[in-house]
């Protein structure tokens, strides 16, 4: 639950504007809320949105966070 935490303050926080901007906004508010839920109302966190989460959106968003860096960067 806590690299959850810590995924949503990347994404919502530190990543480059114009790297954030090129993630789906579906995934960065999705994260957002379960992000919240998780820190804020730990007990109302439903454990299959926490799986989806993890398993599904996190790695995705993830995906979206590498190859929004690498065309920043000008290599794509």
């Amino acid at each position: 639950m806590l690299a959850v935490i810590h995924l949503a303050d990347l994404v919502n926080r530190q990543l480059p504007d114009e790297i954030a901007a090129a993630l789906p906004r579906l995934a960065r508010d999705g994260l957002r809320a379960t992000r919240n839920i998780a820190a804020h109302n730990y007990a109302g966190l439903d454990n299959a949105r926490l799986w989806e989460t993890v398993s599904t959106h996190a790695p995705a968003l993830l995906d979206a966070i590498d190859a929004a860096s690498v065309t920043s960067d000008g290599q794509a």
